[in-house]
């Protein structure tokens, strides 16, 4: 029988993303994370939009939003960050759903109080593989 749901819950740099989708491969496909990293507390989240399966131009796209604050010599640094791009759907032989994230865009602002802002300059691109497992009590 064909799996009818999948999740995931992992590490990832300093917290967990977690994620369930149950339902027909194609549609919203949705994780959240939490990380602390070196004092820097954040929140993650990612909608991923799955068209078709197979198709030519990519399989759907991402977006991804963080918000994350940090202290640094007494003064709150608050980071806005923001992604979007295209995944690649394929499922293994166990019916792990595979997901290859390339991102086409992404701003990350860091402000203080006060009115001082920083951007990110010349960052790379992030790409990066995500598995999700049979999640077998999907309806």
């Amino acid at each position: 029988m064909a799996p009818r749901g999948w999740l995931v819950d992992q590490p990832s740099g300093g917290g967990r993303i977690a994620g369930r989708h149950c339902g027909p491969k194609v549609g919203l496909w949705v994780m959240d994370g939490t990380y602390d990293r070196q004092g820097q507390k954040g929140q993650q989240h990612w909608d991923i939009t799955v068209f078709a399966l197979a198709s030519l131009d990519g399989d759907g796209d991402f977006s991804y939003i963080d918000h994350a604050t940090m202290t640094v010599a007494g003064v709150t640094v608050t980071l806005d960050g923001q992604a979007k791009g295209v995944i690649r759907l394929t499922f293994d032989s166990t019916g792990r759903a595979m997901m290859h994230f390339t991102e086409t865009f992404h701003s990350y602002v860091a402000t203080v109080p006060g009115g001082g802002r920083g951007q990110d300059q010349n960052a790379p691109l992030a790409e990066f593989d995500l598995a999700w497992e049979v999640d077998p009590t999907c309806p």
